[in-house]
């Protein structure tokens, strides 16, 4: 049976219309769905597990910025066996059971600035889990390739955190999942100043998964 994952930069779900329309298009599209940037608060958490219906997981912060969120709907079979949170809303891994794979999920909101420790801390709690099988995903705030991944940056930013990512891939075994199938594709998830694009959103998987992967895009944003 085949599950789809999804990844979204919400830019804050406070708003209850706007998050009840989010979880509604989320569960119709995607089995799985990771939730970067949710402004969630502990306070709210049971409240909107209530809404999605089904298990929801966060790593929350305060209401105004950062929060994970991994919503899992009742259409596959999972146990979640532990919970991993950063401290300051930005990762959320879950050590899980999918059908009959061990597999590690981590949803990652990258800091915005150049922060190498953020991304050596994510490697040692994922090596410590020692499931074989990864998929992290999120809105990581680093490009992994700044010829084919940028446009219009004048200079390279957050180079120690990029080579850090670098060093995890390796490390770990992984694959960008969506370059990999599209290697001289130029694709952008955020816009900025000066016409400035660069792909910050992306799978990682490792490579005893990539062989199952049916298909991976970059759609368009909430």
């Amino acid at each position: 049976m085949a599950v789809t994952i999804g990844a979204l930069n919400c830019r804050g779900l406070s708003e209850e219309v706007k998050r009840r329309d989010i979880f509604d298009r989320c569960n119709k599209k995607y089995d799985i769905t990771i939730l970067c940037d949710t402004h969630c608060t502990k306070e709210r958490e049971n409240k909107w597990r209530n809404e999605w219906g089904y298990q929801a997981y966060f790593c929350s912060f305060t209401g105004h910025s950062r929060g994970v969120a991994i919503l899992l709907n009742n259409k596959f079979k999972v146990t979640v066996h532990k919970e991993y949170k950063h401290k300051e809303g930005n990762y959320l891994i879950l050590d899980m059971t999918i059908h009959e794979y061990r597999i590690t999920l981590a949803g990652i909101y990258g800091p915005n600035n150049d922060n190498p420790s953020f991304f050596s801390e994510i490697q040692e709690v994922i090596s410590n889990i020692q499931n074989s099988s990864i998929i992290m995903a999120g809105d990581w705030n680093v490009v992994q390739d700044y010829e084919i991944d940028t446009l219009n940056y004048k200079t390279k930013n957050n180079v120690k955190a990029h080579t850090k990512l670098i060093e995890i891939k390796n490390s770990l075994d992984l694959v960008d999942v969506w370059r990999a199938n599209n290697p001289d594709k130029k694709r952008y998830t955020w816009r900025g100043p000066e016409h400035k694009q660069s792909r910050l959103d992306y799978f990682l998987i490792s490579t005893d998964f990539e062989s199952l992967v049916n298909k991976s895009d970059i759609d368009i944003s909430y």
